[in-house]
């Protein structure tokens, strides 16, 4: 009973008029937070999916870059010619 009266004052207190809201609104507010949370986590889960192509991307451009900096790099480099030491 002790758990009924703390619930109780729980809802008068967090309610604007200070009155317990019915079973209704309840299901009502209820029904809101989970189509709002269901939006939100759609949202998260497209941005999540953006975010590793994005990073996909990121990825192959430096490793293109890399290349074309290593292949530019051996044509400036003047030719070596592999005599042998005496």
């Amino acid at each position: 009973m002790a758990r009924y009266e703390e619930a109780v004052q729980f809802l008068k207190r967090n309610s604007t008029d200070g009155t317990i809201p019915t079973m209704k609104d309840l299901r009502a507010e209820k029904e809101k937070l989970i189509f709002t949370r269901t939006a939100q986590y759609e949202s998260y889960t497209y941005f999540k999916d953006y975010y590793h192509e994005l990073q996909t991307a990121c990825r192959n451009v430096d490793m293109i870059l890399e290349m074309e900096h290593t292949q530019q790099y051996r044509r400036t480099q003047p030719k070596r010619s592999h005599e042998p030491s005496l």
